[in-house]
C-alpha cells in the first residue's frame, strides 16, 4: 500500500521557476493523487478483509496459501495500475487495466473466503453467518464497482469511472449492521498460533 505513493513525485526543480509554476504543477498532480487515495482505501478494505478472515483460520494448507499468493500478486501490481490510470486515466485502457486489477483482487479474495468456510477444519470455529453475508456484500460490492466502471470507461467518460468506487461508502454502512447480528464469539476456545496444515 505504501508504494503507491511512489508515483506522486515532487515537481522538478529545473522545471519550476516561481510560485506560479510550482502551483501549476502540483495540480498536474491532482489526478495522481485521487488515484492514490482511492487505490489506497481499496487496499485498505482488502487488508482489514483478510484479518477479519484470518480471525477465523487456525491453520492453513496449500491451496489457502496460493489463494493468498496469487491475490497478493495482483496487490503487487497495484502502483502500476495506480500510476496508469493517474497518468491516463481518461483513456478506457488504463481504466480497464486498473479496474480489472481491483476485479481479480475481489474474485480472488472471495475464492479465499468460500474456501475457508468450505474447510472448518481450518478454523478456530464457523464464521456466523451474518459476518459471512457482510463479507460477500462487500466484496460483491467492490467486483461490482470495478464491472461498473469499467463499463462506464467504455462509454467514453473514462475520466469519471472510479468515481463508482464511493458506491462502497452505503454499501459499507449497509454490511456493518449484518455483522452486528453476528453472535459474540469471545467464548470461542483459545487455540496455538498459526500453523501449517498438512
Amino acid at each position: 500500500m505504501t508504494l503507491l505513493v511512489i508515483e506522486l513525485k515532487v515537481p522538478d526543480a529545473h522545471n519550476v521557476h516561481s510560485y506560479d509554476e510550482l502551483t501549476r504543477a502540483m495540480l498536474t498532480l491532482i489526478p495522481k493523487a485521487l488515484s492514490w487515495l482511492i487505490s489506497f482505501f481499496v487496499l485498505a478494505t482488502f487488508w482489514i478483509a483478510h484479518h477479519r478472515l484470518f480471525h477465523y483460520v487456525r491453520s492453513v494448507d496449500a491451496p489457502l496459501l496460493w489463494r493468498n499468493l496469487v491475490q497478493l500478486a495482483f496487490v503487487s501490481l497495484m502502483p502500476f495500475s495506480a500510476a496508469l490510470v493517474g497518468e491516463f486515466g481518461a483513456t478506457p485502457l488504463a481504466q480497464i487495466g486498473y479496474n480489472g486489477n481491483r476485479v481479480m483482487l475481489g474474485l480472488l479474495g472471495l475464492s479465499k473466503v468460500q474456501y475457508v468456510r468450505r474447510n472448518p477444519e481450518l478454523t478456530t470455529h464457523p464464521m456466523e453467518p451474518g459476518t459471512y453475508h457482510a463479507t460477500l456484500l462487500r466484496i460483491a460490492g467492490l467486483v461490482a464497482c470495478g464491472l461498473g466502471a469499467i463499463l462506464i470507461a467504455r462509454t467514453g467518460i473514462a475520466v469519471y469511472a472510479t468515481f463508482v468506487y464511493l458506491l462502497m461508502i452505503p454499501i459499507g454502512r449497509y454490511a456493518r449492521p449484518l455483522e452486528a447480528k453476528a453472535p459474540n464469539t469471545a467464548a470461542a476456545p483459545i487455540v496455538t498460533p498459526l500453523q501449517e496444515h498438512p
